[in-house]
């Protein structure tokens, strides 16, 4: 795909903010990834570290009234299409 990636030799950072895409989601939070976990272990790995935002993206036709998946991560929002921001974080 020739995707860039930094040399070797770079230093290793850890971002504030990381966009997930999504295969489906709900307005509740809980969505369905692509399969493989990397955005999941990513994303707990950085969150051991220190606070950052997930930003799922994904259209509007890939919303379902509710999804049969697990909980989307603490403090995320879920983007949908170019129309609408939902945010998924946890309420006080």
């Amino acid at each position: 795909m020739a995707i860039e990636e930094p040399l070797p030799e770079a230093p290793e950072t850890a971002p504030d903010l990381l966009f997930v895409p999504l295969a489906a989601f709900d307005r509740t939070g809980h969505r369905i990834g692509y399969g493989a976990g990397f955005y999941d272990r990513t994303l707990a790995g950085l969150r051991a570290q220190k606070s950052i935002w997930a930003v799922g993206v994904a259209y509007a036709n890939q919303e379902f009234p509710k999804s049969r998946t697990t909980r989307m991560t603490k403090a995320s929002i879920t983007y949908s299409r170019s129309r609408e921001l939902i945010d998924c974080r946890a309420r006080p």
